[in-house]
Formats: C-alpha cells, structure tokens, sequence
C-alpha cells in the first residue's frame, strides 16, 4: 500500500512537472501586453491578456498557453495583412510618384507647346499678313483645340482638322495676292471646296500635315502609357492577397508577440519563403513590365528624333504656313486659271481695303516659349533613366522586403522560425506562382481566384505593348494611313477592380483612388464633354508605421513596426524544449506506468 502511494504521488509530481516545462516558454505576457496596448485595432475593445492563459482556439498561432485570445489573433491578422501592403506600397511609391507626376508635367509641357505655337501663327499672321489675319483667327484657334483634344485622347481626325484650316486659308490667300479684290462668301466657299484640286500650297500642306499626326500621335502614345504604368503600380498595392498569405505574414510578424517574445525577429529564409509565396503573382508580372519599359522607351526615343519632336514642330509652325503662302503667292498664274476652270471668274466686288482688316488685327504680344527651367528634352531623358532602374522590380520585391533587414532577421539562426525560437531549415523556394506549389509557408495551387488581379494586368501590358509596338512600327514603315483612333492605353481602372474589389474583406477606405477630368473643350461641334484620358491621380503618400495615438486612423497601423518598438530587455529568451506531441506521449507513458503500480 506504501509502495503504490509512493508511486502514485511521484507520477503526479512528474506529469505537473512535465506540463510547466512544456509551456515555460510563455511564463510572462508583459513585454507583449506593453506593446500591444499601444496598438489601435478596429475592435476598440479587444482585450489584451496580462498573463498568460490557455487558448487553444487559436487558429493560426500555435494553440495552448498563450499571451493572445482568439478574437486578438484575428485583430492581429488584420493588422499584418496592414502591414503587407503598406510594405509593398513603400517599395513602388518612388516610382508610382514619379509616374504619376510625369503624366501631369509631360502634359502640361505638351500643352504648353501648342499654345506657343498657336500664339506664334498669330503673331506671324498678324506682322506678315495682316490683310486677312483676323478672318482666320477663329480657324486657327479651331485648329489647336482639335490638336489639345486629340493629345488629351479623343478620336479627332487631325488630317481632316489641317484640311479644314487650309481650306479657310485658300480664299483668303487668293483675295489678298491674286489681285482679285474682294470676294463674296459664295465665290469664297468654292475656293474652299475646290482647294484640295486646285492644290495652291503645293505639297506644304500634306508635308505640315503629317508632321503634326506623327508627333501628336507619339506624344499621345507617351502620356497614355505613363499613366497606364502609374495605373498598374496603383493596382498592385490593392490586389487582393490569398488566405494562406495573410495567415504567414500573421504567424510570421505577430505569433512570436502571442508566444510572449515580441522582440523576436522572423528568420531570412522565413520571409522571403512567406513573401514569394504572397508576392507570386508580382514577380510573374515582371517580364510584362520589363516589355511595357521597353516599349516606352522607344517611344520617348521616337518622340525625340528630328522629324518627330513637337517642340521643334511648334517652333517652325509659322515659317512652314508661311512657306505654303509664299509658294500659292509664287505660282499664282497657274492658281488663277485652275480657280477659273472650276469656279469661274469672281463677281465683280469693291477694292478690297487693307485697313478694313486692320482695324480688326490689333496687334498682339510676342509669343514667349514655354520654359519650366529643365529642358523637356533632358526631363525626358531622365525619366527614361528611371524607367530602365525599374526593370526587375517585382522580380526583386520579395527580396527588397527582407534581405535589407527591416522586416526580418539577416540570418537563419536564432530567430523566429514559425513556431519558435531557433534555427529555419527550410529551402527558399523559386520565383513565380509555378514554384509556390513546393513552398513550404504559402503553398499555392495556381488556381486561387486571388491570382486573376495579376493576370488582367498582365494582358492590359501585353496588350499595350502589342499596339504601341505596331505604331512604331507604322513609321519605319512610312505607312501614312491615319490612326486617328489609336488609343494604344484605351480603358480605366484597375485588374483589381476588374477581378474584384481589391479589397478583400472590405476593412478599409484605402483601396480606393480617383480619376479627374481635364474640363471640357468647345470645338467645332460644340461641347465635346469631359476628356477620355485623364491622368489617374494616385495617393502617393506613405506613412511608416509609428506607435498609435487615438488620434491615428484605427486602419493603419503601419508596416514597420520593428523598427520603432523599444530595444528587447538584457534577458534573454527561452526557447520552446519540447513540442505538444512529445509531450502527450510522455503522458501516456506515465499513466501506462501508473496502472501498473496499482497492480504491485
């Protein structure tokens, strides 16, 4: 009987002994209680354990002994996938601003130009020509507004607009210089219909003509393949990410703070494993980047040759209208007896008075080039130099995220790995969605509807890649047919969108961004409504993760926390001994040996 109560109290003493040694590591929750409490979550009223307690509904830490509930876990998981996309958008924001703020320079500078050149055309006109410079100034300003609308993305025919211009020219041209004299607004509209047979301006017309298309076109090209750029950046931030991603980055950053060692830092290997596994469909974006920065390349390339600049075209615009004058003033016999045999002699009208037009052409300033201190030439130059430095950038994202040291250890040993304190003996798994399928942290099939965000993406480049390829290819070619209605980037919005919301689970106002018009333009046709491309305006802006203040948004939290929390204390940290199936075994073998002490 002594025997067996001996036996008994001593297994006891051993089971309870074994099971405080099982979960000695959580013994404190105060470091993790400290640091918590500063957080804001969206639950304002999520408790914070003191001590530790048992929990072992916990879904993604590790269950038992504990210094998290079930309900902060959930807290916590919201806040990591925070803190993921916060991280990702702090990596793009560079070159996100730089994007957007180009569409609205090169714009301006585009704009900039065809005023100073429609100011240039009127100034000429009214030195040179002043006979008949105030009947055309209502069709030159009809012009540049079919030339702005057409840069800004609306399907204008500039090939009809330059008709337009030089069949209001002829009759003008023909009153002035062929010694007609005054003609009527009849006799006038033949010459305009005619103009294009008689052919008084020679080849200058067709030569301006195309000029401008090629230049506008390439000009168009470029603003709207920046702001598609700046579009997809802005979508990668708010593509929605997959369950298993958001469960890693949670076991990752925030169950060391539920194993009561907040001050852990996630192994290496451990991030970029989780990371390519969450950036999969990133890095499968990478070539469909790297083809649309090549494509824009050579587009600015194209738009910056002689024969395509239209800086150069604005500057050179009145001499090139001049010279189409000089040459119908020079073969004005040939004119004559063409504008005979089609719209025979003129009416016979009072002398025309050149100071009947001159009390309509008051004089006007001299137009002054548009000068933003930097050469466009050179701002064009340098925003080529960014594009090239972005190659390989969503390959390198995961990489950017981890090997600098901000989100995880430099190292494999000594560090969190998962499930506790130690080393990581895991592979890093390759780039792609392909080689996630060996990933042992964010295991995916392929077939997640997440990935489809990425894949709208990848062909909206693909696709624009495709067309502005063929409008390059138009020029070498010297194909002159008109594309009036190449809109190479037509479309807006995002894959996000397009697939989803973005947005899973709908916890905060951040996934949203606006567009906004350029106003409206009156032209030929009257109002032609809100422009087609605008540039897409994205929220730039990115706040480091800081502690939280009640003042702070509760819905974001920051994404790097590591690198403002306080320094870990001197103690050191335990690490786990043992694991709970080692420890139910161990109990068993106890009570296997208990049942035989009641037989002695």
């Amino acid at each position: 009987m002594f025997r067996r109560n001996y036996l008994l109290s001593f297994f006891h003493f051993v089971i309870l002994g074994a099971t405080n040694w099982a979960f000695a590591e959580v013994d404190t929750c105060a470091d993790t209680h400290e640091i918590l409490s500063r957080f804001q979550f969206r639950d304002p009223y999520v408790s914070i354990p003191i001590r530790p307690a048992i929990a072992n509904d916990l879904a993604i830490c590790r269950p038992g002994t504990s210094c998290c509930t079930r309900t902060l876990e959930q807290q916590l998981m919201i806040k990591a996938r925070h803190d993921y996309h916060a991280s990702v958008q702090s990596s793009v924001s560079y070159l996100k601003y730089t994007l957007s703020t180009a569409v609205v320079d090169f714009q301006g500078e585009y704009e900039d130009l065809l005023q100073f050149g429609e100011d240039r055309v009127n100034q000429h006109l009214s030195t040179n020509h002043p006979n008949f410079v105030s009947r055309m100034r209502r069709s030159l300003e009809l012009l540049f507004i079919d030339l702005q609308t057409y840069l800004q993305g609306h399907v204008i025919n500039i090939n009809r607009s330059i008709e337009d211009f030089f069949d209001e020219l002829f009759p003008h041209v023909y009153s002035a210089y062929m010694n007609v004299g005054r003609l009527s607004s009849v006799y006038m509209q033949c010459l305009s219909r005619e103009r294009a047979s008689i052919s008084p301006f020679g080849h200058e017309d067709n030569r301006l003509s195309h000029s401008l298309q090629d230049s506008l076109k390439l000009a168009r090209a470029l603003l709207q393949s920046v702001d598609l750029g700046a579009e997809v950046l802005n979508s990668t931030e708010h593509m929605r990410t997959t369950r298993k991603c958001r469960q890693a980055v949670t076991r990752m950053r925030y169950c060391p703070y539920c194993q009561g060692v907040p001050y852990a830092r996630p192994c290496n290997s451990l991030c970029m494993n989780v990371m390519k596994g969450c950036l999969a469909n990133y890095m499968d974006l990478d070539i469909y980047w790297s083809e649309y920065v090549t494509t824009v390349v050579n587009v600015i390339r194209q738009s910056m040759s002689a024969e395509y600049d239209l800086q150069q075209i604005m500057h050179s615009l009145d001499d090139r209208i001049d010279r189409a004058i000089q040459y119908a003033v020079n073969h004005k016999d040939d004119i004559t007896h063409a504008v005979l045999e089609r719209c025979g002699p003129p009416p016979q009208m009072r002398p025309n008075s050149h100071t009947d037009y001159a009390v309509n052409s008051p004089p006007i300033n001299i137009p002054i080039a548009p000068s933003s201190g930097i050469p466009l030439d050179e701002r064009l130059l340098n925003f080529v130099h960014t594009l090239d430095n972005s190659r390989g950038m969503f390959r390198n994202l995961p990489g950017s995220l981890c090997l600098d040291g901000t989100m995880s250890s430099v190292a494999d040993v000594n560090c969190w790995n998962g499930r506790n304190m130690g080393s990581y003996t895991e592979e890093v798994v390759g780039d792609g969605t392909v080689a996630q399928q060996w990933n042992p942290e964010v295991p995916l099939t392929g077939r997640e509807p997440e990935l489809v965000d990425a894949l709208l993406l990848m062909e909206k480049l693909q696709r624009a890649a495709k067309k502005t390829k063929g409008l390059l290819e138009s020029f070498d070619e010297g194909d002159d047919d008109d594309i009036d209605d190449y809109d190479v980037f037509s479309g807006s919005g995002s894959g996000a969108d397009e697939g989803g919301s973005g947005c899973e689970d709908s916890d905060d106002e951040d996934c949203s961004y606006e567009t906004s018009g350029r106003g409206q333009l009156q032209g030929r046709t009257g109002s032609i409504g809100t422009t087609r491309f605008t540039p897409t305006v994205v929220d730039t802006r990115f706040i480091p993760t800081r502690d939280k203040t009640p003042a702070d948004d509760p819905n974001h939290t920051g994404s790097r926390q590591e690198a403002t929390e306080p320094q870990p204390p001197n103690h050191a940290v335990r690490t786990s001994p043992t694991s709970l199936p080692s420890l139910l075994l161990f109990v068993m073998v106890i009570m296997l040996v208990t049942k035989c002490g009641w037989l002695l």
